[in-house]
C-alpha cells in the first residue's frame, strides 16, 4: 500500500501561547535552531519533500541521490541539517549543507539515521549493528562511533538511540538492559 499526502491537509503552526497559533503554511517542522530556522517537510505533488523554513519562507532541500523519501530531523545554528533518507530498501543517515546533500558513513554499509547535530558539527543518531540491532552512534570529523564501544561491556546495557547532542558534546538517548528501559547522558572524552 502506498501512502499519499494531500498538501491541503497539512499545515504547520507556530504557537506563542495556547490558543494563539499562526499557520506557517504547508510546512511540517521537525526541529529548529536557536536562530529560529526550522527543518521538516513540505508537500509537493502529494509527496513529502525535505524543506527548510526561515524568515517566513519555505525552501526545498535536495533529496539525496537514490532516495525515495528524505526527512531532516535536526538543524544547528550554521543551518546544517541532518536526518534520514530511504531508498533501495535501506534507511540511511543524511546531511544537508549549503544546498548540497550527502550520506553519513555507516559501518558495513548497514542502515542508520541521524537525529541531532550541534554547532561543532557533531552528529548523533542510530546505526545498525552487525546483528541488526539498533545502536546509539556519534559522527565526528567524518568518522562514526558506536556509543556502546565507549561504555563498560559488562554493564549489560545497550545504548540504542542517541537523540541529541549539545554544544558541550553531551549526548542524550535511550538504552535497554533486559526488560529495563532508561535514558542516558554521556559525555565522551575530548581527544
Amino acid at each position: 500500500s502506498q501512502m499519499h499526502f494531500s498538501s491541503s491537509s497539512f499545515a504547520g503552526m507556530i504557537w506563542k501561547r495556547p490558543g494563539e497559533g499562526k499557520s506557517i503554511g504547508e510546512f511540517i517542522p521537525q526541529s529548529g535552531n536557536a536562530e529560529g530556522s526550522l527543518v521538516g517537510v513540505t508537500i509537493q505533488k502529494d509527496e513529502p519533500v525535505p524543506a527548510f523554513f526561515k524568515a517566513g519562507k519555505i525552501s526545498v532541500l535536495p533529496r539525496p541521490e537514490g532516495a525515495g523519501i528524505a526527512l531532516p530531523f535536526a538543524v544547528n545554528s550554521g543551518e546544517i541539517a541532518v536526518g534520514a533518507a530511504a531508498g533501495d530498501g535501506k534507511l540511511r543517515p543524511v546531511g544537508w549543507s549549503k544546498g548540497k546533500t550527502g550520506f553519513l558513513p555507516v559501518p558495513g554499509g548497514r542502515q542508520g539515521l541521524a537525529l541531532g547535530i550541534n554547532d561543532q558539527k557533531t552528529v548523533v543518531g542510530i546505526v545498525e549493528a552487525e546483528d541488526g540491532a539498533p545502536h546509539a552512534a556519534v559522527w565526528k570529523d567524518g568518522k562514526v562511533t558506536d556509543l556502546n564501544d565507549l561504555i563498560d561491556k559488562d554493564s549489560g546495557w545497550t545504548l540504542v538511540q542517541a537523540r541529541d547532542v549539545n554544544n558541550k558534546g553531551q549526548i542524550v538517548g535511550t538504552g535497554v538492559k533486559g526488560e529495563r528501559f532508561a535514558t542516558f547522558v554521556i559525555s565522551p572524552r575530548q581527544r
